[in-house]
């Protein structure tokens, strides 16, 4: 966790708490997937209709 922090991955609630033994929404996850492609520099190299592809079956794909 203290490195998920560090790299801003993870921010907490808006109490400061982390909660971490609660279980993440989907939404969550992909925030956190999100950022980490930033920060690997993933996220220039994925095509953008390759994920829309793969997001495509959700209904919250959006």
């Amino acid at each position: 966790m203290r490195t998920a922090v560090q790299y801003h991955l993870i921010t907490g609630y808006e109490d400061g708490s982390f909660r971490q033994m609660e279980t993440i929404t989907r939404e969550e996850a992909m925030t956190i997937i999100s950022k980490a492609m930033a920060l690997t520099g993933l996220k220039d190299r994925l095509p953008v209709q390759e994920a829309i592809v793969t997001l495509q079956p959700f209904a919250d794909s959006g």
